[in-house]
This record gives C-alpha cells, structure tokens and sequence, in this order.
C-alpha cells in the first residue's frame, strides 16, 4: 500500500508542478514505447517459431491450427494476448489525445481472436 501512496504523491507533484501538456507528453512517450516493445515481441515469437500471422488471420484457421506444433499453438496464444495489448495501447492512446476513434484498438484486438479459440486445447 505504500508504493501505491508513493506513485500517488508523485503523481499529484507532476501535476502541481508542470503543466497537462507536459503530463501528456510523457504518457505518449510511455504509450509509445509500450507499443514498440509489443510490436518487438510479436516479431521475435515469429521469428523463434517461424510462422506469420499473416497467414493465420488470411487463410482457414481450422486446417492451420490443427497441422501446427504444439509450441507453435502457444505462440500464438501468446501473440493474441499481445495484440489484445496492442489494442489497449491503441485506447489509452485514444483517450490521452481526448479522442473517441476506437476502431485500431477494435481492430487489433479483434483481429486475431479467431486464430485461437478457448475452447481449444494447445
């Protein structure tokens, strides 16, 4: 509980002290850099299991998922999970800019769900 009153102060310090552009601008920073390393993530799980998500989201889900590894079923549950990131990113970037356009964070977070299904076992 004190780390949580300590981020606290710091945060109403920043307020007091600088102005809401400036505490923008930080954030977008921070959004920023989050994105990239998502994006990074998702190159190198591609990269380590050779595979594209491109052909995942463009052809029949059902015949590619049956026919891969199981490791390779894990890395893409694990890049769905990372595009849903990427989408919460894409929303929070959103509402810093005081913006309602959620359709990249829709996309992004919609656009792989039908690769791995819950229902499935990997």
């Amino acid at each position: 509980m004190s780390d949580f009153l300590l981020v606290v102060a710091c945060v109403l310090l920043v307020f007091i002290h600088y102005s809401w552009s400036l505490v923008l601008s930080v954030l977008g920073c921070w959004l920023l850099q989050g994105v990239t390393f998502y994006q990074q993530l998702l190159g190198k799980l591609q990269a380590t299991y050779d595979f594209s998500l491109d052909i995942y989201v463009k052809s029949d889900v059902q015949k590619v998922h049956k026919s891969n590894s199981r490791l390779v079923r894990l890395a893409l549950v694990s890049c769905q999970r990372t595009m849903i990131c990427l989408g919460d990113l894409a929303r929070y970037r959103e509402q810093a800019n005081r913006t309602s356009n959620y359709g990249q964070a829709r996309r992004l977070a919609t656009s792989f769900v039908s690769v791995v299904h819950h229902s499935d076992k990997v």
